[in-house]
């Protein structure tokens, strides 16, 4: 569960007028950290949201229960998020931030059953519905597809290709962690496309491997009388028993492989994992 920072801002409504039926999403085309996000939103006496995410941390700028100024003619209806980043985001770079696209879940799967809004991606139809019929059910959108449903405003914002993938997984997410029902978009799928991050991992171990070979390539010895690399494949052996999942690792030139690593992760939360175990072997053995 992540932290939420309160960082409240001067500007919004008290109160509701109506039902809410809609969670926003938004992007902040600028501030790059919650905090100089509610700055600007405290300098600003036309807009706020609720929520919102960068990279690293949750903020909460406008109780739930008041009305948010983010969208317009829909505020009253609707509880808005902002994310740190850029509308102009490709689905493969929205899939990079992946503490963002947690932290958007955890927010729906709290929200959603707050409101009894479903956990449903809604067409600009069924937005334009839930604006004129606070009896329907709702659903989630970003601001662009308020801005078509209702002809107000021009905010485009998160972009088409947040309303893919990005969102998929985010809603997917937000189903597990309120323990609803699925539809096997695969958990992997921010590792799958992140292949960067894979490609810095790989590299990263593979460093670390040749640095603690030690002579002959049998590892530098400890004082219980093993090596660092069997304290390595000892890591990893416990790696895959929690992860259940194989990366081999090209080893020293000439075509060896070692596989010592090779249980690392299909998702960010497991890299996160490895990392940890990563910090435990340094700090008691290098």
């Amino acid at each position: 569960m992540p932290s939420v920072i309160p960082y409240p801002v001067p500007h919004y409504t008290r109160g509701r007028k109506r039902r809410v039926n809609l969670l926003i999403f938004h992007t902040s085309e600028g501030a790059r950290t919650i905090g100089s996000l509610g700055n600007f939103l405290r300098a600003k006496g036309t807009a706020s949201y609720h929520v919102a995410t960068d990279d690293v941390s949750l903020a909460e700028y406008v109780d739930p229960n008041n009305t948010a100024w983010h969208c317009r003619n829909g505020n009253p209806a609707s509880e808005g998020f902002c994310f740190c980043g850029f509308a102009s985001w490709s689905a493969d770079e929205w899939l990079r931030h992946n503490v963002m696209l947690e932290n958007a879940a955890w927010w729906l799967s709290r929200r959603a059953p707050a409101r009894g809004i479903p956990l449903k991606k809604l067409s600009v139809a069924e937005v334009r519905e839930a604006i004129l019929n606070p009896n329907y059910p709702g659903g989630v959108c970003m601001h662009d597809t308020y801005t078509r449903a209702m002809q107000d405003g021009s905010h485009w914002d998160c972009g088409q290709p947040f309303y893919g993938r990005p969102l998929d997984w985010i809603i997917e997410r937000a189903r597990h962690l309120t323990g609803g029902p699925t539809h096997n978009i695969p958990e992997d799928d921010m590792a799958n496309v992140a292949q960067k991050d894979w490609d810095d991992l790989v590299k990263m171990v593979r460093a670390l491997w040749y640095q603690v070979q030690g002579p002959n390539e049998q590892g530098w010895e400890l004082w219980d009388g093993s090596t660092e690399k069997d304290s390595l494949v000892d890591i990893g052996r416990r790696t895959q028993s929690k992860v259940g999942s194989r990366l081999t690792l090209t080893g020293r030139p000439g075509g060896d492989q070692d596989d010592l690593f090779g249980h690392v992760l299909s998702t960010r939360a497991e890299l996160r994992i490895a990392a940890k175990k990563w910090d435990e072997f340094i700090a008691r053995n290098v």
